[in-house]
């Protein structure tokens, strides 16, 4: 190799040594702009992680309908926007009614306490506690802290009233699009999994069978707890137990709060206002250890037998994705595991094929 050989492959070596660091440059900084924007994207979609996916879990279930409505009415816009009023009608519309009936309820409640005085209906309490326990209590060591805590939820539901109102309206706006674009975006995510088609169909396979069976289990767990919660009404001297079982139902359905917003007023009634200990307290204890245990028992069966999932594994699912994301964790808990079950078995077969 002459000379001038010689510099012409130093000068390509180094221009390509230069352009090889540039695109590396270029590679890094295209890297570190993406799990910066990630980031920044996290933050921002934090504050409506719940109302997102409320959406996505409400989107699906009604999409069935949606679908049989868009085949009579061609517009998409059209039928997104009158499923996603009668969606806000399901959900608002009970809220309200329920939300006027336990009100109108707890004003009668402080009424028929004010007319026979608090302070006479909380020495019942401080009595029966002292002479059946050998615990002495006196009346202001009951009043304070229960108003202290009155006063401090109220105070923190107002104050979060706002952005309750906020995320419900993302919530609805985003069902709206789901059911317009529904078909598009699923085309769309299963475009970004990197597996192959056999793997996506059977993690939407488990997706839908989570969201089904726990939908399935959710109704008649309700239906039995109002049932069994009904009962007890009647057994206990409730003078309307189909209407309480009626309401337990739908509490247990939605959930809100459940059952307990129905059967402990009317043991706290019984006891403090008829002054019906014996009813009131085997109330309060039936509600306990029956109405309020028994949906641990049933979802668990009722929802492992559609997904093919161990009842204990579901209910370590539902109560965890309870504490994690609230009411929704009753579906999104056992979906987790479901589709980390589907994973480990993917892992399984590799390992097969490996092998």
């Amino acid at each position: 190799m002459c000379s001038e050989d010689y510099k012409t492959f130093i000068k390509e070596f180094v221009y390509l040594n230069k352009m090889e660091k540039k695109g590396n440059y270029a590679r890094y900084f295209f890297i570190i702009v993406l799990i910066g924007l990630i980031i920044l994207a996290f933050f921002l979609i934090k504050p409506f992680f719940m109302p997102i996916l409320g959406a996505i879990v409400i989107s699906y279930l009604f999409y069935p309908v949606y679908g049989a409505l868009n085949k009579k009415i061609r517009y998409k816009a059209l039928c997104a926007a009158l499923m996603t009023i009668v969606i806000l009608a399901i959900i608002v519309i009970p809220l309200i009614f329920l939300t006027n009936a336990f009100v109108g309820e707890a004003i009668g409640f402080y009424d028929r306490i004010r007319e026979t005085g608090v302070l006479p209906a909380i020495e019942k309490v401080s009595g029966y506690i002292s002479e059946n326990m050998g615990i002495t209590i006196e009346a202001k060591d009951i009043i304070e802290p229960v108003s202290k805590y009155v006063a401090s939820s109220f105070t923190g539901f107002v104050k979060g009233l706002s952005s309750r109102l906020l995320a419900l309206f993302v919530m609805i706006l985003l069902i709206y699009y789901f059911l317009k674009d529904g078909d598009e975006l699923v085309k769309s995510f299963r475009n970004l999994i990197p597996m192959t088609e056999n793997r996506k169909n059977k993690l939407v396979k488990k997706f839908k069978e989570v969201i089904g069976a726990t939908v399935f289990g959710t109704i008649v767990t309700g239906i039995i707890q109002g049932v069994v919660g009904g009962i007890g009404l009647w057994i206990f001297g409730f003078n309307a137990p189909l209407l309480g079982g009626i309401f337990m139902v739908i509490l247990s359905i939605l959930p809100i709060v459940g059952p307990p917003i129905v059967w402990f007023p009317i043991a706290l009634w019984m006891m403090l206002v008829n002054g019906d200990w014996f009813n009131g307290l085997g109330l309060m204890i039936y509600g306990f250890l029956i109405v309020s245990t028994i949906d641990n028992i049933v979802r668990p069966q009722l929802i492992s037998t559609k997904v093919k999932m161990h009842p204990a594994l579901i209910l370590v699912g539902v109560l965890g994705g309870l504490v994690m994301f609230g009411v929704l964790g009753i579906i999104l808990g056992p979906m987790v595991l479901g589709i980390l079950e589907v994973f480990i078995q993917f892992h399984k077969e590799e390992n097969a094929t490996k092998s």
